[in-house]
């Protein structure tokens, strides 16, 4: 060992066993070691003598502490802080992967798929970090990990660290001839040693960053470090797009706005340069529930659409898992298919029905369990069963999926015995990759899922990392009686009746009883809970303390599973603090970006504080990952309409309505978008339709009623209304009745009706088209200010 690692050793005792030295950069000397205690790797970085001469280690310590709080998904953490012979130390987690400079060395320029994911992973560090008050001061390829396909950040608050605890000294650390921050990276402020540099520094350290990624340079590549320093205050960069035709516009913008000399004209944010990156991506991966059901239970009125679509998705979020892999490429439409799979539900072989629940849940599980795979593609649950039971052709499944392999396969269960089929098929040329039968005991299923994706991992020359499948391991449950009970849930949930939920909330139950540490059998309850109330089949007050109950205990269990966390923000909303509930979904997002649900729940939370532009980013992404979901289309559909995007929103409701041609929330809201785009005789049509399918539904008579009277059609507008209005559940469509009032001209009825309402969750009256007859009318005005809507 050398002297220093002599030193570092006799330091910390026992409690830490240095193995080697790593090497170092400018600012430290790095030595792996061991944790005795945890039998765990960590990192120590000790400053060199030049550099601890001109720092006070007091402040260095206070500056260490403060950066030791961050915890974020793609903060690498800091754990400890120290003094060695006069030397400052910190430790942290050993990393297993390779810097983001390694990795553009070997590669160089990144496709930009993966470009785009690793700077917005960047980007919800520097977020997180920023809003606690942590600027970075020294991003750069050499601070990001690669690992398990994201990109983690290091050395989070050590170059500021080094800056204060130097002010206070009688050196500084220029004059010892040591450069905080790298000249390539550096702010125009930090080159001129403005004393009032701030997190945007950052942002442009990450836009240098984001340059090299796409054209596999800096901006000014080849200089001197002075020469580099001066280039950053006097010099403007090519555009990056000369540099590499094939990058969007977009991100061609974002990069170079990032980039610009005064901080003022950069993004003013990293949350802005998130809300800007996600603008761009389509990302894949996120389960959801299965559309053709979704049918079976729906809101009682277009104004919960957004409230179910996000609350729904929470209780559909049915991955047994519970995390997603963050490095999956992008839909087909804007990369490679090349590896990518589409996991079709299992046909039950038994004859018995009553183990289809056994099926359902085998091929759900292996989809969420390849979802882990770096590399790998997955087509998410909601698009991949709706082809249950169509026996549509490879080709045709692989198309709309935009796939190029698909999973399928067969379980006849008898007993405690099971024999599963399944064959892995090239859909371009119909050939079958690799089958195989397993004959095994139940309890085994655990076993045939992990050998089904080793073999496909074979056939497509990737595999499931070490961590993932420890990960995968941890989350399982100690007994197949919690499991069996856990996938009777699932599927009696997925159904979505009174019956059903009821029977999902039961067998939930016995699956915690089964197994008390099951964190995603509680998780699951929080989601039938407030699945029961979010369709009006219970009262929110009646499930509540049971749901929170559930959640507080899945949390105390992991909280690390998105469904967990998911689970924790909607309870956090239904106690009453949407803010906080926001922040909790925020991120689940920053963390999960790949997570359609968690988008969809984000963007609910966003629209229920009337933040509707940010609400639609996120329901447009959500659709983008997930393109096939009944209610993402129809979240995404309300929210176009309240910017006025008709065309966009009859878009997503046709495809709503091609998923399920017969759900009548999709129909009933596009025949309202026809008739704010004035295709009247359309849209007549097609509420007329969705008020056959279901006769004693006062929804869709209702919005019957609102578009015969924009057509025209007073008399019949009229007829329904008054009908209507006799029902003792008039009052739950106060707000439908206002606003077809209003459209007829009785405007003191319909603020009769408006000022009745007990609540408006889940309304937009500020921004929705079906109140824009009651606009400019002081009561109107005094309506949202009762509601305190700004």
């Amino acid at each position: 060992m050398s002297d220093l690692s002599d030193q570092v050793q006799q330091t910390l005792g026992d409690s830490y066993r240095i193995e080697r030295e790593l090497g170092g950069g400018g600012m430290s000397r790095v030595f792996l070691a061991e944790d005795s205690n945890l039998k765990r790797k960590v990192v120590i970085k000790v400053l060199p003598p030049e550099m601890a001469a001109a720092v006070s280690i007091d402040r260095f310590r206070r500056e260490i502490q403060l950066a030791a709080t961050l915890q974020h998904p793609h903060i690498v953490p800091l754990h400890s802080a120290g003094e060695i012979n006069g030397l400052p130390y910190f430790t942290m987690p050993y990393v297993r992967g390779e810097s983001l400079r390694q990795h553009l060395a070997t590669v160089g320029e990144l496709p930009l798929s993966e470009a785009v994911r690793t700077l917005r992973e960047i980007a919800s560090a520097l977020a997180y970090a920023h809003e606690n008050h942590v600027v970075h001061r020294d991003i750069k390829p050499d601070n990001v990990l690669i690992s398990g396909g994201s990109a983690v950040v290091t050395d989070f608050g050590v170059a500021k660290a080094l800056t204060e605890s130097a002010d206070e000294t009688s050196l500084s650390l220029t004059s010892m001839g040591v450069a905080l921050g790298t000249p390539a990276y550096m702010a125009p402020e930090q080159a001129t040693a403005d004393p009032h540099v701030d997190y945007r520094a950052d942002i442009y350290a990450l836009g240098i960053m984001a340059y090299e990624m796409v054209t596999g340079a800096t901006p000014f590549p080849g200089r001197s470090p002075q020469a580099t320093l001066a280039a950053h205050v006097t010099e403007t960069p090519e555009n990056v797009s000369r540099r590499r035709s094939n990058i969007p516009p977009g991100l061609a913008s974002i990069i170079m706005r990032c980039l610009e000399k005064r901080p003022a004209d950069r993004p003013q944010s990293a949350h802005d340069l998130m809300h800007q990156l996600d603008a761009l991506t389509t990302p894949s991966g996120g389960i959801t529930p299965t559309a053709a059901r979704m049918h079976a239970a729906k809101p009682r009125s277009r104004l919960l659409v957004p409230l179910v679509a996000g609350a729904v998705i929470v209780v559909g979020a049915v991955g047994i898992y519970g995390f997603q892999n963050r490095s999956a490429e992008q839909p087909a439409a804007a990369t490679t298919r090349s590896r990518s799979i589409a996991v079709l539900p299992f046909t039950n072989m038994s004859g018995d029905p009553a183990n289809e629940y056994f099926s359902d849940g085998l091929a759900e599980e292996l989809l969420n369990v390849l979802a882990q795979i770096s590399g790998l593609r997955v087509a998410a649950r909601t698009s991949s069963f709706q082809f249950r039971g169509r026996n549509a052709d490879i080709r045709e499944v692989a198309s709309k999926l935009g796939v190029s392999t698909v999973l399928e396969g067969s379980v006849r269960k008898s007993g405690d015995r099971m024999r599963i089929t399944a064959q892995l098929i090239d859909a371009k040329t119909g050939y079958h990759m690799w089958s195989q039968t397993f004959d095994r005991n139940v309890t085994d299923v655990f076993a045939v899922q992990d050998e089904i994706t080793k073999a496909i991992g074979a056939a497509l020359q990737i595999h499931l990392g070490s961590a993932a499948q420890e990960r995968l391991n941890d989350v399982r449950p100690e007994n197949a009686e919690a499991h069996d009970f856990y996938l009777k849930g699932l599927f009696a949930f997925n159904l979505r009746t009174k019956k059903s939920l009821d029977e999902g909330v039961k067998y939930f139950e016995r699956a915690v009883a089964s197994d008390s540490t099951y964190a995603l059998a509680y998780a699951a309850l929080v989601r039938a809970y407030v699945s029961l109330a979010a369709y009006g089949y219970a009262s929110l007050a009646a499930v509540l303390p049971a749901a929170k109950h559930a959640a507080a205990r899945a949390y105390q269990l992991d909280s690390t599973l998105v469904q967990v966390k998911l689970a924790r923000a909607v309870i956090t909303d239904a106690i009453g603090d949407l803010h906080a509930a926001v922040l909790q979904a925020r991120e689940v997002v920053a963390a999960n970006p790949n997570f359609a649900d968690a988008r969809t729940v984000y963007a609910a939370l966003l629209g229920r504080q009337g933040r509707v532009q940010e609400a639609l980013a996120q329901m447009q992404a959500a659709q983008e990952l997930d393109p096939l979901s009944v209610s993402t289309n129809l979240g995404l559909a309300l929210y176009l309409t309240f910017i006025r995007d008709y065309q966009g929103a009859t878009a997503a409701l046709q495809k709503a309505l091609d998923a399920d041609q017969n759900n009548v929330t999709a129909q009933a809201i596009l025949a309202s978008s026809l008739s704010f785009e004035g295709k009247h005789v359309e849209a007549r049509r097609i509420a007329e339709k969705a008020a056959q399918q279901d006769p004693g539904d006062s929804w869709p008579r209702l919005t019957l009623a609102f578009v015969y009277a924009r057509a025209g059609e007073r008399q019949k507008a009229i007829d329904i209304i008054r009908e209507e209005e006799k029902k003792p559940s008039a009052i739950e469509y106060a707000a439908e009745l206002a606003a077809a009032y209003g459209v007829l001209g009785e405007r003191d009825i319909a603020f009769l009706w408006l000022n009745r309402m007990r609540s408006i969750q889940g309304l937009f009256p500020k921004m929705d088209p079906m109140f824009d007859s009651l606009r400019g009318d002081p009561r109107f005005d005094a309506f949202l200010r009762k509601w305190k809507v700004g």
